[in-house]
């Protein structure tokens, strides 16, 4: 879909009052239209939150800008917290960037940013632990400081 679209189909949801648009499917932040995109629909009279769900590949560069844009609420996959279980289920060597941009994401001013993971049996249920801890220590922490 074009820019325009998007926006035509969101002012139709904006009509019926619809407070809450989530962009998806694939991955969104490979359009490289995106800015333009949130840019688009983020001023609609009804729309309250404007979500972005995202494996995190470019939010590290992406993050700020479209916050700045008006998306205000991220869910961001995280497949495993150990980079090689993450190659192994993603098939992508890029953990450390989606870990810059979970942070980036932090640091941008969100008014929520939540990381999805799905624990696979046999594969990434040994990340339990690893990730109650890692939102323990990081993520809460980050949040007490802001």
């Amino acid at each position: 879909m074009t820019v325009k679209e998007i926006r035509k189909l969101c002012e139709g949801f904006d009509l019926l009052g619809f407070e809450k648009i989530r962009l998806t499917g694939g991955e969104p932040t490979l359009r490289k239209d995106l800015i333009d995109i949130v840019s688009a629909v983020s001023d609609l009279s009804n729309l309250k939150i404007l979500a972005l769900s995202t494996n995190g590949h470019n939010l590290d560069k992406l993050a700020r800008p479209l916050r700045e844009a008006g998306v205000n609420a991220l869910n961001v996959s995280l497949d495993s917290l150990d980079p090689v279980r993450f190659k192994a289920v993603t098939g992508s060597g890029r953990f450390d960037s989606v870990m810059r941009g979970i942070e980036s994401a932090l640091e941008s001013g969100y008014d929520s940013v939540k990381v999805n993971a799905v624990l696979l049996r046999g594969i990434t249920e040994l990340d339990i632990s690893g990730f109650i801890e890692w939102v323990r220590r990081d993520l809460f922490l980050f949040d007490s400081l802001n």
